[in-house]
């Protein structure tokens, strides 16, 4: 096997589909944009006009992406994560971290070691698994898998999310249900409250994780799986 080294990178671009993808390779290759090696060894990419870019680069890899409109795609493991875009959907396979901040569109990620943060104002959100959770979302629907502790904002939109009970869930939503599940055995601290919509403990309690959910108008649910 080839020994790999990780690097940096910083990739910018008007619009146009990005693609970067992690894999067992020691020299980063590019196309549809241009490579400037940094004084400090890290690498930049600059897009050319709308050109969709596509990268491949070491696995572990930190990963900055800038760009006013297009799908990004990560594939394979990396290290720290940060995205930025205006519209477009945003795709993370494996990360040590992901910061992902947009105005519109899809955000999915398959796994975050670390911190999970995803601010947007319109557009579904899906998490496989985070150790910690952080969501701020106008418009949208939110589920996430195995979470460590989360802190969720919305407006309008369901929330969904398998919390494993290792810390503090705080939920907060205007207009939305909000299901919150924890493994079976476990015995959360539930602080749960709504204005208007039903309010539902189907788990046994006790003085674990505190489970935080405040809704409007919307339903609320805490259940066993």
């Amino acid at each position: 096997m080839t020994d790999v080294v990780a690097t940096r990178l910083a990739i910018t671009s008007r619009s146009g589909a990005i693609t970067v993808e992690a894999a067992d390779v020691v020299d980063v290759s590019v196309n549809g944009a241009g490579v400037r090696t940094e004084a400090d060894g890290s690498m930049t990419v600059i897009g050319e006009r709308s050109a969709a870019i596509t990268v491949t680069c070491p696995a572990g890899s930190a990963i900055t992406i800038g760009t006013s409109s297009g799908t990004i795609e990560l594939k394979g493991r990396f290290a720290n994560v940060h995205a930025v875009t205006g519209s477009g959907s945003v795709v993370v396979d494996h990360a040590s971290s992901v910061d992902v901040r947009t105005a519109s569109g899809q955000v999915h990620v398959g796994e975050s070691v670390g911190v999970c943060r995803i601010v947007t104002r319109t557009g579904n959100v899906r998490v496989g698994r985070a150790g910690h959770l952080c969501v701020s979302l106008r418009s949208g629907r939110v589920a996430a898998g195995d979470v460590g502790s989360a802190e969720v904002r919305t407006v309008t939109g369901n929330v969904v999310l398998s919390a494993l009970g290792l810390g503090d869930v705080d939920v907060r939503s205007v207009a939305g249900s909000v299901d919150v599940s924890v493994p079976d055995g476990v015995r959360p601290a539930p602080e749960l409250s709504s204005m208007t919509g039903r309010v539902r403990c189907d788990c046994q309690t006790g003085t674990g994780g505190v489970i935080r959910v405040q809704t409007v108008s919307g339903s609320i649910r805490l259940s066993t799986r």
